[in-house]
């Protein structure tokens, strides 16, 4: 059972009201303390601790603040609930979309227009295969299905209106109102709300809702039950559906050399922290079937880590290295190479 527990440091009008909570995949109580730090991106009140399950090895965060207090932690400002401006449409990015028009069509599946002839494809490889590997072309997902897709935790909404340009019928869910107040001004179908929680319906039939697939990028960690909220996903996809997951992975070298400076511990909004073994353990006990986790480059992490560790230490080593993108480049690469690099990405699907 959950325990209330205030933090004495701060004013009670600021303290949150903390809870100490068992592990969400075994339920045991017993744990040992890895870490502990504050809110370093928005410095918010509070400290808060990263705990281990001595039973079956879950990474999460506890205490944490309870549900009603968590929306204080994601402040006006808090960037993924923002909306992007838009690019000015340069002669270079008209040619790179047409492009990556033309590689969903002919390598994803994507009912945009004819498919090249043989030759022309095969003529295209090269440039589909270092499409594939960059790492923002993980989130043009292969059409599945009727194209039906649901993107969990989307924010201000920017990737499913990316997403309804290439064809896809799109809907969205997030929690924070702001965010989901922004999309639907963009004219975006997006819901207020969590899974479970929200029913989502058919329209007009009330039939609860189908999906071919569901994204969820850097939000599975944000979850307070990932082992109630995966279900959940399973129930909504259709047979064949797949189900896409970006987020950060605590088993890894920035998280190593790092530790309580890592960026993307990002305490307390962060309440798992994934291994790959413990997202997979979440991911087949749900009924998936695993395609594919693989890591990939995300270099910022690095530099925003060392200014982190910068503040820490003081040190002009450190400072130097946050603002030094071929170091963080090159370190991103060498981490990719050893399949170790701080962000993961999984595909699984719910079988036939």
């Amino acid at each position: 059972m959950a325990k209330a527990n205030n933090n004495s440091a701060m004013t009670e009008q600021a303290s949150p009201v903390m809870l100490e909570v068992p592990c969400d995949y075994c339920g045991s109580e017993e744990r040992e303390t890895l870490l502990s730090g504050p809110d370093r991106l928005h410095h918010l009140p509070g400290r808060f601790t990263v705990v281990r399950c001595r039973s079956c090895g879950l990474i999460y965060t506890s205490p944490r603040p309870r549900a009603e207090d968590m929306g204080r932690y994601y402040p006006v400002d808090y960037s993924p609930h923002q909306k992007k401006m838009k690019r000015k449409e340069s002669r270079w990015r008209r040619t790179k979309k047409a492009l990556v028009r033309l590689i969903l069509i002919n390598f994803y599946g994507y009912p945009l227009g004819r498919r090249l002839a043989q030759p022309l494809r095969g003529a295209l490889l090269p440039l589909a295969w270092i499409f594939r590997h960059r790492r923002r072309s993980w989130h043009f997902i292969p059409w599945t299905g009727q194209g039906r897709l649901l993107d969990f935790g989307c924010g201000a909404g920017g990737y499913i209106r990316q997403m309804a340009a290439l064809g896809w019928k799109v809907e969205g869910l997030d929690l924070n109102s702001s965010a989901v107040e922004a999309a639907r001004a963009a004219g975006l179908n997006v819901r207020e709300g969590t899974l479970p929680g929200v029913k989502l319906v058919r329209d007009p039939s009330g039939e609860p809702a189908s999906f071919d697939a569901v994204t969820m990028w850097q939000a599975i960690e944000h979850i307070p039950s990932p082992k109630q909220t995966l279900p959940e996903v399973y129930r909504l996809l259709a047979p064949g559906g797949v189900l896409a997951i970006s987020l950060p992975i605590y088993d890894s070298l920035p998280a190593r050399r790092f530790g309580a400076d890592w960026f993307s511990l990002d305490l307390p909004r962060h309440l798992t922290h994934f291994t790959r073994d413990t997202l997979i353990w979440y991911v087949k006990d749900a009924g998936f079937e695993i395609v594919l986790v693989k890591s990939y480059r995300r270099p910022s992490c690095w530099r925003k880590s060392y200014g982190y560790l910068a503040q820490h230490t003081g040190r002009w080593r450190h400072r130097a290295l946050s603002r030094s993108r071929i170091v963080s480049g090159l370190m991103s690469h060498w981490a990719r190479l050893l399949d170790s690099e701080g962000q993961a990405i999984l595909l699984a699907k719910k079988p036939l």
